[in-house]
């Protein structure tokens, strides 16, 4: 099982770009695990793993399903861990979206309707789209999205594109 891990992490993990990679589960495994990964890391002479073991942090979490994420990115060691991450601010600007909703629902736009009408209006200041959106069959719809992030970026308002493989992104959809 650490085989298949470790060499996952190697495949398919840009350590170069990542920032931070936390390994989390119930139990000791999570530390096993790492101790493991650089020993073998020393043994088979893998640099870039030796390199950036800091980015590496392992986090408790009661169990190994999907649900986990939503605690992990709630837990206060990950979050001062993932802090100068795309995710950090992605969980920031979800946070803001659901405190706005709460308090002011009526400065919500949320659908592509009135999303499109209020970039027509200039009335956005952050713009919030899952990256699937990007990848849509049809391809009026891809360019509608590129045109509407567009048109927000260059009227100087954010725009966070949320992966649809994060908990964030899944969230936003």
């Amino acid at each position: 099982f650490f085989e298949q891990v470790y060499t996952g992490i190697r495949d398919h993990v840009s350590l170069d770009l990542v920032k931070c990679v936390v390994v989390a589960g119930p139990g000791f495994v999570k530390d096993d695990f790492l101790t493991w990964m650089i020993q073998r890391a020393t043994q088979t002479g893998d640099t870039q793993i030796l390199q950036k073991k800091s980015i590496f942090v392992t986090a408790h979490a009661s169990c190994v399903h999907r649900q986990a994420l939503k605690e992990l990115l709630a837990d206060e060691q990950v979050q001062k861990s993932i802090l100068n991450t795309k995710a950090a601010e992605h969980l920031k600007a979800l946070e803001s979206f659901y405190q706005m909703v709460k308090n002011e629902p009526d400065r919500i736009c949320y659908g592509p309707k009135q999303v499109r009408e209020a970039v027509e209006k200039c009335a956005v200041s952050t713009l919030m789209v899952a990256d699937s959106l990007f990848r849509n069959a049809n391809v009026g719809t891809r360019r509608q999205y590129v045109e509407m992030t567009e048109t927000v970026k260059d009227s100087g308002s954010l725009v966070h594109i949320f992966s649809s493989q994060h908990v964030s992104g899944q969230q936003l959809a």
